[in-house]
């Protein structure tokens, strides 16, 4: 529970001690993952490798293309956005909304950085001479076994990186709504007249 709710709130502290954790690991092969796979032909071990080395080019282009591109957008909106408490009518709310302006930023650019990450090269299991003069069974296995663990770290850097987006965005649209709340109250505050009591009497 404790570790979703990090997960969610700060996913750019998550995602190194997650990707620690798991980079640590991707060598690691035990008897029920060997025993597991054992089930499958060497043919249709072949195919899932390509097939995993396939999504492995999806997922790094996802992320670099399409989610730091994002990030670069969002911060320079977000950064654009907080010129406009200087446009505010005098709040004590006014610091609150700069420091969430901020803060916005901050998780664009932390998602921005773990997008970052995909230009990073991770291991390539069944891949190479060595490979191809040396496959076997066991070889195949062991090969399509790393390549779904790195594959799950690229997954793990996607998402994470798109919640650090997402919390920038909310962070924004929280912002937005605090200085419609600004301005809404000094129109009303401006333009309300109390009329006095006696006029309704005559």
């Amino acid at each position: 529970m404790f570790s979703r709710i990090i997960e969610e709130v700060f996913p750019f502290l998550y995602f190194y001690y997650i990707a620690n954790k798991k980079t640590v690991s991707v060598y690691d092969i035990t008897f029920s993952n060997f025993e597991f796979y054992s089930g499958l032909s060497d043919e249709k071990i072949v195919e899932r490798l390509e097939s995993e080395h396939n999504r492995a080019k999806e997922i790094d282009d996802k992320t670099f293309k399409f989610t730091l591109a994002l990030s670069i957008s969002l911060s320079i909106i977000s950064a654009g956005a907080s010129g406009v408490v200087k446009f505010l009518p005098e709040s004590h709310l006014s610091p609150y909304i700069s420091f969430v302006f901020f803060l916005s930023s901050f998780y664009m650019l932390c998602g921005g950085l773990i997008s970052l990450g995909s230009l990073k090269t991770l291991p390539k299991f069944g891949y190479g001479t060595y490979f191809e003069i040396n496959k076997n069974r066991e070889s195949l296995i062991k090969a399509i076994i790393g390549q779904e663990k790195v594959n799950i770290i690229r997954h793990i850097r996607n998402e994470l990186s798109y919640m650090s987006l997402r919390n920038g965005f909310l962070l924004i649209l929280f912002a937005l709504i605090l200085c419609l709340f600004i301005l809404a109250t000094s129109f009303f505050m401006s333009h309300l007249r109390f009329e006095p009591l006696t006029s309704y009497c005559l």
